[in-house]
């Protein structure tokens, strides 16, 4: 037997009462360390204070005659190996600081090994599961970072070749969500500028072959306004050279292809020049008044823009009118953009007609179009949204019998002020005398 005893004391007085005394089977011990022996094919041995051998679990053919190992024991807890009867073992030990009693265990180094093989085994097979597992993520990964990729190169490469409705999918939230929305922006965006240039474009051979249609021998026609002008100063008829000059200088700027931009008072002068021929043509029964802001002089403007505008306003509505027409044409600035406004106070316009002069149809064939260059609002419009991005707007309100004003509006771009030349002066002497009456 073992026995253990405790002193008992009276918990107020501490004054010894009894002892406690416990004994325990060393035979019971002993089948404790059985399950331990079986499972862990190990030798339990339990020492007193003296390291002598209370119990031991091995049977007797197979306890271990070697003893040395007992001489290595030193303080509460250890290890070490031990090698006995050409068998290695490791012996770990663990001493109670209340009994005082040890208990060391044995196990051999080929059980250990052979459970570290499973365990070796076991690893790799995890470590197998992990790779295979990894190659599977990434590859659903890859697929789902390179097919995106794959798609945006192949539309890429359908639009280089020339496919402009290819798009691609912007369902996702990610980069790659963020990407295709940026190429379907900038695919949009560069159709919408490929079907402007394809616009001015046609414009432009519009205007070029209604240029050339108007070339008729321009050096003869030339030569021969010079002629009459000659003749005209040499028999001081000055209005009569007036008028060629004005027309020579319209023909020239109509018909010259070297500048498409000029600045605002090389275009008024332009209006200044047909507006005398007008009035020289129609008596008092056409009078016009021009006033544009001096610091508009140096901005620039398609040549021939508000000269047309003017055109049109005679035309449709002076031309017609039964009564004495004015026309009023202004230039001004206005929250960083350059307003003109054209008015006039003919016949007017309806809202079928007005349609018709903004869309792209031509012009009635009637007796007022012989002097007409054929320009057009429309083509006006079309060169403005074309040089200005969309920036610039026109409107145009008519009535009928009330007349027609053209409001046109052209940023300024920064360039005002370059230089400020005062306009010149009204068309004739009374225009301003007339204008202010009105």
């Amino acid at each position: 037997l073992m026995y253990m005893a405790k002193q008992i004391k009276d918990s107020l007085t501490m004054k010894p009462v009894g002892i406690l005394r416990a004994s325990i089977k060393l035979s019971y011990l002993k089948k404790m360390t059985i399950t331990a022996r079986d499972s862990l094919a190990a030798h339990i041995f339990l020492l007193d204070n003296d390291k002598n051998v209370l119990i031991e679990s091995a049977e007797n053919d197979a306890t271990i005659s070697d003893r040395s190992w007992i001489e290595k024991i030193s303080g509460n807890t250890g290890e070490f190996l031990f090698t006995a009867d050409g068998q290695g073992y490791d012996c770990v030990y663990q001493r109670s600081s209340d009994t005082g009693l040890t208990v060391v265990g044995m196990i051999p180094m080929s059980f250990l090994q052979k459970t570290a093989r499973g365990l070796q085994k076991t690893t790799i097979m995890l470590i197998l599961a992990s790779l295979m597992l990894c190659i599977f993520l990434a590859n659903i990964l890859a697929k789902g970072i390179a097919g995106p990729i794959k798609r945006t190169s192949k539309a890429m490469q359908q639009f280089a070749e020339g496919d402009f409705s290819v798009r691609l999918p912007e369902g996702r939230r990610d980069e790659i969500g963020a990407m295709n929305s940026v190429f379907n922006q900038t695919i949009e965006k560069i159709e919408q500028l490929i079907k402007q240039v394809v616009e001015m474009e046609t414009v432009n051979k519009d205007i070029e072959f209604q240029a050339l249609q108007a070339q008729i021998n321009p050096h003869f026609l030339y030569n021969v306004l010079d002629t009459i002008n000659w003749m005209a100063r040499k028999k001081g008829e000055d209005n009569i050279c007036r008028m060629v000059t004005s027309i020579s200088s319209l023909m020239r700027a109509s018909i010259s292809n070297k500048r498409s931009i000029v600045y605002i008072r090389e275009e008024i002068k332009y209006v200044q020049d047909y507006l005398y021929i007008q009035e020289t043509r129609y008596g008092d029964k056409f009078t016009s008044y021009i006033e544009v802001d001096e610091r508009l002089n140096e901005l620039e403007i398609p040549k021939m823009t508000i000269q047309t505008l003017v055109e049109n306003a005679v035309v449709h509505g002076v031309e017609n009118a039964t009564w004495d027409c004015f026309l009023y044409v202004s230039g001004e600035i206005t929250d960083g953009m350059a307003v003109f406004t054209v008015k006039d106070d003919g016949v007017g316009m309806s809202q079928e007609q007005l349609e018709k002069l903004m869309g792209t149809e031509e012009e009635p064939d009637h007796e007022a179009e012989r002097t007409h260059t054929h320009l057009g609002v429309y083509a006006v419009r079309k060169r403005l949204d074309y040089v200005y991005q969309n920036k610039a707007r026109m409107s145009i309100i008519s009535e009928p019998g009330k007349g027609t004003q053209v409001i046109l509006e052209i940023p300024m771009n920064g360039n005002v002020g370059v230089t400020y030349r005062k306009c010149d002066e009204p068309v004739n002497e009374n225009n301003k005398k007339r204008g202010d009456e009105r």
